[in-house]
């Protein structure tokens, strides 16, 4: 009786967000930011101004004292097509949902919950009930990619090409990064001890601002490999939803490199104190 009880209310809750989710991806094809912005802000929580540069919103749908969902919303100021992600918290911790203003482009939803994390303790069986929706279906590789480097990272989408192939940026390059899946839809990482590339390294222009990108991963639930002090930089290391290595890091100015007795840079690894970072401002 208790689990019959629990998936009624977790079909009353999907049957709300459903409804919710659709709302969004009407008002995304009818209203420009400003008017989104009016629409779905949550009081007291206007876009500051970083996030209106970038044409974002971020807003909070709760549910109950034990159960919300994160979203961000982005009109791409390059004249992309208006998107958005959502991520559930509480009960319904791990439940990734992503979809865009385009009226034939079903949302898709999935299960992403980082490696050695707990899922909410209803959120397999959201995602379950929200994929045998009408018009919802799993994400694929693409949308997992598109959550993690610009929902949680903060890049900014240029370009999609459908589900194969995506563009993003920061600063309004016109990309940084290229995702596609044009030889891996479906595939795997390589395994440990082949060749290939590490990881890719993101430069941070400051100590705060990489501060900040520790704290949307934290509040992502996604949990790091590592972090390091080399001396020249400060660095943080973690995987991406397909297991690639990243490293996110800020370099000391060059008059603070530690130097050997003939003037070469003396690079090192050592622990990096996450609490001291952590105490940097915010930039936004």
């Amino acid at each position: 009786m208790f689990r019959w009880g629990r998936q009624a209310a977790i079909n009353e809750r999907a049957k709300s967000l459903a409804r919710m989710v659709m709302f969004i991806c009407h008002n995304l094809r009818t209203k420009n930011y400003d008017e989104f912005v009016a629409t779905f802000s949550n009081p007291a929580r206007e876009p500051d101004a970083s996030e209106r540069q970038g044409g974002q919103l971020r807003f909070q749908m709760r549910f109950s004292a034990t159960c919300w969902y994160d979203a961000v919303a982005e009109y791409p100021r390059t004249g992309g097509t208006p998107h958005f992600y959502i991520q559930g918290g509480g009960d319904d911790w791990g439940v990734f949902i992503s979809g865009n203003a385009k009226a034939n482009h079903g949302v898709t939803v999935d299960l992403n919950v980082p490696s050695g994390s707990h899922a909410g303790c209803d959120a397999r069986a959201m995602a379950r009930t929200l994929q045998g929706m009408r018009g919802w279906s799993r994400f694929s590789d693409l949308e997992r990619a598109l959550g993690f480097y610009c929902g949680v990272l903060g890049f900014v989408l240029m370009q999609r090409f459908d589900s194969s192939a995506a563009f993003v940026s920061a600063g309004g390059y016109h990309h940084h990064i290229g995702l596609n899946t044009w030889e891996s839809q479906g595939g795997s990482p390589p395994p440990p001890g082949s060749t290939g590339l590490y990881h890719l390294a993101i430069l941070y222009p400051t100590r705060a601002e990489l501060a900040d990108a520790l704290r949307r991963l934290a509040a992502a639930g996604i949990a790091l490999d590592g972090a390091s002090d080399h001396g020249v930089s400060e660095a943080l290391y973690l995987r991406d939803p397909e297991g690639n290595g990243v490293e996110l890091y800020w370099d000391r100015p060059r008059d603070r490199w530690p130097r050997d007795p003939n003037g070469g840079v003396a690079m090192f690894t050592r622990r990096l104190d996450l609490g001291a970072l952590l105490a940097e401002p915010q930039t936004a």
